[in-house]
């Protein structure tokens, strides 16, 4: 029996597997697909400045991606590389306006001269000196290391699996009959997580 059963083994469930293993629990993570099969896979590969009320959090994160880098040799931008985010029309403009704490508003020549292969229709940008970069794939499969390191074990492709309430724990349960019981259960998958 695990401290706590992560559902999920994409990029939230195997950071938290990682954060909790490191930190002593005795972490199990069960996915009904392989490692990384679901969204995290498909996810476009860039970590973009939030909203103001996120922006602890984003920071927060980009030290356990360079910590993640570290110790496991990923690549990523660990300097920033830039984001441009755009706006069809005017009403777009305003949002970001509203949105956009930082960085600057381009127009016209200035957003071609930023982004000389954008197509017509756009009517604004914001350019902000902050965005990195990185391959999901790489990401998952370091992630999966790094957990596994500190202790974890990860269960992938066992099927559609179950969780029920068992005592004062949690089971999570396979197709094959293969159970993880554990006190605290972690939801880390996503669509998924309805079918459980």
């Amino acid at each position: 029996m695990s401290d706590v059963t992560v559902v999920g083994a994409g990029v939230v469930g195997l950071s938290a597997a990682w954060l909790l293993a490191r930190r002593g629990a005795s972490v199990t993570v069960v996915d009904a697909g392989p490692v990384g099969g679901g969204a995290s896979h498909a996810a476009q590969g860039e970590l973009v400045p939030p909203a103001t009320v996120l922006a602890p959090l984003w920071r927060r994160s980009l030290k356990l991606y360079a910590e993640l880098s570290r110790q496991t040799g990923m690549w990523w931008d660990e300097e920033p590389v830039g984001t441009l985010v755009l706006a069809a029309d005017d009403p777009g403009e305003l949002a970001m306006r509203q949105a956009a704490e930082e960085g600057r508003m381009l127009t016209g020549a200035a957003l071609r001269a930023a982004e000389p292969a954008l197509g017509d229709g756009l009517a604004a940008g914001r350019l902000m000196a902050e965005g990195r970069r990185l391959e999901p794939a790489a990401v998952l499969d370091h992630l999966a290391t790094a957990a596994r390191r500190a202790g974890a074990v990860i269960n992938a492709g066992c099927g559609a699996v179950r969780l029920a309430r068992d005592g004062a724990g949690w089971s999570v349960r396979c197709p094959d009959g293969t159970r993880f019981d554990s006190p605290y259960v972690l939801l880390a998958a996503g669509l998924g997580t309805r079918d459980l």
